[in-house]
């Protein structure tokens, strides 16, 4: 039965009503049957489009279940599943290739063979150079590292996705044994969890730190040590769970003048930004997070001295390729980089360059696959290239490459 029935009895079918004889299977008789179908279902078969007032075009709650279904579970999943992009950026020595130490690498390692992985690096006498831990969807956690070779006295030690008092304890425990830490990550994993990453060296830099403080007590903690001579060496903002923010910090002997900001809008920011260059200082630290919640946000330190930084923020992917190029090309190199989802489920990048007095021309890979990224990288590390920055994050809708 379809619409060219009403065409028979010279009806309208997006409003008359037709009654048929209908011979039911246990009945002698004919029944009457109203026909009267759901015209306005965006997936039928009438095409009516002059709506009335009171009706919009739907789909029934049968076809939303079917839909969620094949997106969630079925063939259509790839729509909606998060995907994992790289960016990397390398440097080539203007003097020789001898001047840069031979990197190894991993990406996307599951903890147990991370942890093998950094241990057997060690015993090389190899150190990390770079690392990250990154969720690739539903809390399951992967890391990246780099290596390079280094010296007894650089000598390291590692905690991966440790509690948060285990990871205090530990923290402590390495300071008393004259360690200092050189990296710190915090994380949400799987159930709601937070874990914490870290890396100590031998030195004593006679370092104090905080672990999940909240803004205010954060913001009061930063301006003491700053007043006492001191200066923040890692500053980390993460999201415990619907929308509440923590921060992470520890801070060194040594009066850099530090000024902050913490959890600032973008307008805000930018503003900020250049007043704090106009005054003579540079960006030692910057970081944009949304929760998904309310809209991103931005924590910066800047320190006393003119670099002749120049920045972008939060611009869209095309236009940061074109911008990174000009920077390059102008003899400059980039110091800071960031990719980060923003409340609209794109994607942003912010930068930092400087000029660049060595000649060791940047070359860079943004928004690239697993696959993509690993071909290039060994090429790089093949030509003895050096990786500077290495990034890895979630895309939640779509994919781009550049």
């Amino acid at each position: 039965m379809g619409i060219d029935i009403f065409g028979e009895d010279h009806l309208n079918p997006c409003h008359d009503e037709i009654t048929l004889e209908v011979y039911l299977k246990d009945g002698k008789e004919p029944e009457p049957y109203t026909f009267t179908p759901d015209r306005f279902n965006i997936m039928s078969y009438f095409g009516c489009t002059q709506t009335p007032p009171d009706v919009i075009h739907h789909i029934s709650d049968q076809q939303a279940n079917r839909i969620q279904e094949a997106l969630e579970k079925g063939n259509r999943y790839h729509l909606i599943a998060p995907r994992v992009l790289y960016d990397i950026v390398w440097e080539k020595s203007s003097q020789s290739n001898s001047n840069y130490p031979r990197q190894t690498r991993v990406l996307g390692w599951g903890l147990t063979d991370f942890a093998a992985r950094f241990d057997k690096e060690l015993a090389l006498n190899r150190y990390i150079s770079l690392m990250q831990a990154y969720d690739i969807g539903g809390g399951q956690i992967r890391w990246n590292g780099v290596w390079e070779q280094g010296n007894t006295d650089r000598t390291q030690t590692r905690a991966i996705c440790w509690a948060y008092k285990d990871f205090a304890d530990r923290f402590k425990r390495e300071l008393k044994n004259s360690m200092h830490l050189v990296h710190m990550q915090a994380y949400p994993i799987e159930g709601g969890q937070i874990c914490w990453d870290g890396i100590w060296e031998k030195g004593d830099m006679d370092q104090t730190w905080v672990l999940g403080s909240s803004l205010k007590s954060f913001a009061k903690r930063f301006d003491e040590e700053i007043s006492k001579g001191r200066h923040a060496s890692h500053v980390q903002a993460y999201d415990i769970g619907d929308g509440e923010i923590r921060w992470d910090g520890v801070w060194e002997n040594g009066d850099k003048g530090q000024t902050r900001a913490l959890c600032w809008s973008l307008n805000d920011f930018s503003k900020r930004f250049d007043k704090e260059i106009s005054n003579g200082r540079h960006a030692s630290h910057i970081q944009a997070y949304n929760t998904g919640i309310g809209p991103t946000s931005w924590d910066a330190i800047w320190e006393n001295g003119n670099n002749g930084q120049t920045r972008a923020s939060c611009w869209a992917l095309n236009d940061f390729i074109k911008r990174f190029n000009e920077e390059i090309t102008n003899g400059r190199h980039a110091s800071h980089i960031q990719a980060y989802e923003i409340e609209t489920g794109q994607i942003c990048w912010d930068g930092i360059w400087e000029p660049d007095s060595t000649g060791d021309r940047q070359t860079k890979a943004l928004g690239l696959s697993l696959d993509e990224i690993t071909v290039m990288l060994d090429n790089k590390l093949a030509c003895n290239e050096k990786i500077v920055h290495m990034q890895a994050y979630l895309r939640r809708q779509g994919s781009f490459q550049a």
